[in-house]
């Protein structure tokens, strides 16, 4: 659900934001990180790395680096939390694997030559859009652990004055 709707606005961002904007979108690529790692994870990737390949590159690459990228997901979240923060870092790794991963390949078949000194300045351009992208697609999808987490705190909050009241009654 998360990487069809991540599609749509790629598409949208694709045809109505110039390309010089540091608002660029790799949503799909972003959405990588909330795709369930199940039994059928590997394939998952494919057919989305195929989908976007079909929309965006036509380099028939795109399934390789889903596969890598779903890899280096993998192995974060083998010892990182699922949560905001930690899905911020993994997507900034996520987005320079996948810039360096197209450069090379850009390169080396003469599609487009690309400047290695330039990756870092590719990677503004996807960098800021992205990382709200992600800090939304998380607050919607942990809503109910933010949820109850207040639900918590509130009911210690509670329990404390509680605790207070009977004290001073005393």
């Amino acid at each position: 659900m998360i990487s069809a709707i991540s599609i749509f606005l790629d598409i949208f961002n694709y045809k109505y934001i110039n390309n010089n904007s540091l608002f660029l979108s790799l949503f799909t690529i972003s959405s990588l990180l909330f795709i369930k790692r199940d039994k059928n994870y590997f394939l998952k990737l494919v057919f989305l790395g195929l989908i976007y390949d079909l929309i965006f590159t036509n380099y028939i690459l795109d399934p390789f680096i889903f596969i890598i990228i779903g890899l280096i997901i993998k192995f974060f979240y083998s010892f990182l939390e699922e949560g905001i923060i930690n899905n911020i870092f993994i997507l900034l790794i996520v987005l320079l694997f996948y810039i360096i991963i197209l450069t090379i390949f850009l390169n080396v078949f003469k599609i487009n030559i690309i400047d290695f000194n330039n990756i870092l300045l590719i990677l503004r351009h996807f960098v800021l859009i992205n990382i709200i992208y992600v800090i939304i697609v998380s607050i919607i999808k942990y809503k109910w652990y933010y949820l109850n987490l207040s639900h918590m705190l509130l009911m210690v909050i509670i329990w404390n004055l509680d605790l207070k009241i009977k004290y001073m009654n005393h």
